[in-house]
């Protein structure tokens, strides 16, 4: 995400999403280019029962099935700085989350959460088969030479949290170790996100938010979970990040969002890439398989079992048994769920089938990975 402020809003059916602020640091005695606002989206969703709904959200959402759920969650954006003198630097990014809750409910919107999703234990078995090879590319793989833009953020930026943490707009679980001061990268701040890649190029501390849409949807939401490789030039540094939350535009306040080719980047990550400035432009990036260890992980949306999140994957999905992809990223089943099989595909056209745990968890199967990938 990039904002120079912090933003939070609320999307319709999602359970509370809170976007975080992007940071910028401009050069040395250049005005900040105040990116955006927006805030780290650490939605959370409502609980379900019967075929009653209960929860809040900003929207209705467009689930299917019995269980339903509610979001709730906002956050206020703010201006970004400009810099003066040697140090100065100008807040930039946030991400905006959210997370939707069941679909038969109707929301009244709140900034208090209803719920957060949570990764249950759990044990599965599957199998695998796939038609296809395993590839460093694939049909709708992004790749910017030279025409992306960075900025950097952390979670605290944002007003809100879940009792645990924070919870991306992808629905994964962050917590942050070391929260950080101001808008400013070069910052300390550190956030740990579950369930991400983790190897090589790749950290738990390396994640990025990607543009969500001018209408204030997450038309971005089919890169959840996918890796991209991310590079500067002029350092010859490159790092790996999962996009696990989206770069909210705000109404028009937060421009780079409506950037495509732009990436919020953790700012563990932002400072590893090693520029000079906060938010720099003419940046270089490209879709990568994710080095990830271990099995794929599924994470239900507020212990809903009809509402999962597929997590911990070497490619992104593109498909799940009885069920599509809801704008808030997680899979909404029309039947089974948690409890029962699920055929999952990647991009590639590789499939796996394994049973959900019932309280979510690992799956036991894994995507085939072509390895390191240049």
């Amino acid at each position: 995400m990039t904002r120079g402020a912090v933003t939070i809003w609320i999307s319709a059916s999602f359970v509370a999403s809170i976007p975080f602020i992007a940071c910028s640091s401009p050069q040395a005695g250049s005005p900040g280019s105040g990116d955006d606002g927006g805030n780290p989206s650490s939605g959370d969703d409502g609980t379900s029962t019967g075929s009653s709904s209960a929860g809040s959200g900003a929207a209705g959402s467009s689930g299917t099935g019995a269980g339903t759920g509610g979001s709730s969650g906002a956050g206020a954006s703010s201006g970004a700085g400009v810099s003066s003198g040697a140090s100065g630097s100008s807040g930039v990014g946030a991400s905006s989350g959210i997370d939707a809750g069941g679909s038969s409910g109707v929301h009244s919107s709140s900034g208090v959460d209803a719920g957060h999703a949570e990764a249950g234990v759990g044990s599965s078995s599957g199998s695998s088969s796939g038609t296809t090879s395993a590839a460093c590319t694939w049909s709708g793989a992004l790749q910017y030479n030279g025409n992306a833009s960075f900025t950097c953020y952390y979670f605290g930026q944002g007003p809100k949290q879940t009792a645990s943490g924070y919870k991306s707009a992808c629905g994964y679980n962050v917590t942050e170790t070391t929260g950080g001061s101001g808008n400013n990268c070069g910052q300390s701040a550190s956030d740990t996100a579950d369930n991400t890649a983790n190897t090589g190029l790749a950290k738990s501390t390396y994640f990025a938010a990607i543009p969500g849409d001018s209408n204030g949807g997450f038309s971005n939401v089919v890169h959840c979970g996918e890796c991209a490789e991310l590079t500067n030039p002029g350092s010859g540094h490159s790092v790996i990040v999962t996009i696990i939350d989206e770069c909210p535009v705000n109404g028009g306040q937060n421009s780079p969002c409506a950037s495509a080719g732009h990436l919020d980047v953790s700012m563990q990550a932002f400072n590893a890439l090693d520029y000079s400035i906060g938010d720099p432009s003419g940046t270089t990036w490209k879709s990568v398989p994710c080095p990830v260890t271990g099995t794929i992980k599924a994470v239900l949306n507020a212990g809903i079992a009809s509402q999962v999140y597929f997590q911990n994957m070497v490619y992104p999905l593109k498909s799940v048994s009885n069920a599509t992809q809801s704008q808030y990223g997680y899979w909404q089943f029309s039947g089974g769920g948690a409890g029962g099989p699920a055929v999952l595909t990647d991009v590639e056209g590789h499939t796996v089938t394994a049973t959900i745990p019932s309280g979510g968890g690992d799956m036991g199967v894994q995507f085939p990975s072509p390895g390191t990938c240049n």
